[in-house]
């Protein structure tokens, strides 16, 4: 072979390579916030997210003892660390899901005058239940219509007694998308779950809406407002913030903070993970 024609040749693979990835599609996550995606994985595609949450929470009490009035200080900390979802594409349109994490509760009280007898601390570390169920995308989307996906989640009670329900729970949650610019993106979910108990059953909504802008095309920031609505408690309302960077096309790191909104939210959250698409 000449020096030209081995020239020839290392220059067609050359750009056959940049052609082939330039044809994968980049890895999408639904650790981007708490907005879910309606994109589901490529078919025969294997994902791991894992990462860290922490929420921060501070509350204060009456309590009634010997006919006085006593004031509590609950500071709370919860953390899920690791957390885990792993995405197995089925289909073209099908993913199966499986998740959970390891859960730490540790409770600091404080009182506004000396108690005997009452705890100064109270911590619960412990796996919770485990989250299988699937995402259905079902619409591609398109101007005005969004991209659309089903998802339905079942909490099934494995680990610590006090962290899971009595029995299998469902979830089902319907994860928006319309593109509004080649930069701006607006995602929004609805979602309805029922906790089953021994004897009775606590049913919830659920609602995210997430605006995400690509600051560049391996950065992505985004901003959102969430919430947990219980039938006859108070909700809970929450807004995020943080960012995604693209490492390489199969693996991504995210960022994210949060304040709560209402009296039931946690005060303050912080976020952190990395995820991993194969091949």
């Amino acid at each position: 072979m000449t020096r030209k024609s081995l020239l020839h040749v290392i220059l067609f693979l050359f750009i056959t390579t940049i052609i082939y990835s330039q044809d994968q599609d980049n890895i999408e996550i639904d650790r981007l916030g708490n907005t879910v995606s309606p994109f589901t994985m490529k078919q025969g595609s294997l994902q791991a997210e894992l990462g860290s949450g922490f929420w921060i929470k501070e509350r204060n009490y009456n309590i009634y003892l010997y006919g006085e009035t006593i004031t509590q200080t609950d500071c709370m900390l919860l953390m899920n660390n690791p957390a885990y979802t792993f995405r197995y594409g089925v289909l073209s349109n099908l993913e199966l899901r499986l998740g959970g994490s390891f859960n730490l509760e540790s409770h600091k009280y404080s009182y506004d005058r000396p108690i005997l007898l009452f705890p100064n601390t109270s911590v619960r570390y412990a796996w919770g239940p485990v989250l299988a169920g699937l995402k259905l995308r079902f619409l591609k989307g398109g101007g005005l219509v969004p991209a659309s996906a089903l998802l339905v989640n079942l909490s099934i009670p494995t680990g610590n007694f006090y962290l899971h329900t009595d029995y299998v729970s469902p979830e089902v949650k319907f994860a928006f998308r319309n593109r509004l610019s080649e930069k701006f993106n607006l995602s929004y979910n609805l979602g309805y779950g029922w906790n089953l108990y021994e004897g009775f059953t606590e049913s919830y909504g659920t609602y995210a809406v997430s605006i995400s802008y690509d600051l560049s095309i391996r950065i992505i920031a985004y901003t959102e407002t969430y919430g947990f609505v219980e039938d006859g408690r108070a909700p809970s309302l929450k807004s995020g913030a943080g960012f995604s960077y693209l490492i390489a096309r199969n693996v991504k790191v995210d960022l994210s903070g949060g304040l709560g909104l209402s009296d039931r939210a946690s005060d303050y959250s912080l976020g952190a993970g990395v995820s991993l698409m194969l091949p």
